[in-house]
């Protein structure tokens, strides 16, 4: 009788305990059945997986030891200068629109050339109709 009663007593401490746990408030739209509250301290834990930002690189700098590289900044992915070997990347470009590519001039590597594609929703430049989806292409040269 005594051990019945102990447990039920550890059971409703445990629940009490636990109702003060901070969760997450899930929207209106979802329909949760048979998941418990997810506890905030959780989420905090997992949020430095779940953002990250991924680099690529794009060019060699011909005579130097710096390199461009693809990186997200902002909505979109832009240039970014690594002057050399663990320096921070610095940004290049800051469109609206994503940087496709650049490259270093081959022989000095005095500038760089970044190609994007500028979609004529944003209404950005009117260089005239180089595809056939609307879209217009710009090269920009980065002394």
């Amino acid at each position: 009788m005594m051990q019945k009663l102990l447990t039920v007593l550890l059971l409703c401490t445990a629940l009490v305990v636990q109702a003060d746990v901070a969760t997450i408030q899930l929207g209106d739209n979802l329909i949760v059945e048979g998941i418990p509250p997810i506890p905030v301290e959780i989420v905090e834990k997992v949020a430095a997986y779940t953002d990250f930002r991924p680099s690529g690189m794009l060019s060699w700098h011909p005579k130097k030891r710096a390199l461009l590289i693809s990186k997200r900044h902002g909505n979109t992915n832009q240039v970014h200068r690594v002057a050399e070997p663990g320096a921070s990347p610095e940004p290049l470009t800051d469109f609206p629109d994503a940087v496709s590519s650049a490259t270093y001039a081959p022989d000095t590597g005095d500038y760089s050339v970044s190609h994007m594609t500028l979609h004529q929703k944003w209404g950005l430049c009117t260089l005239g109709p180089w595809s056939r989806w609307n879209e217009e292409f710009l090269l920009h040269r980065l002394s």
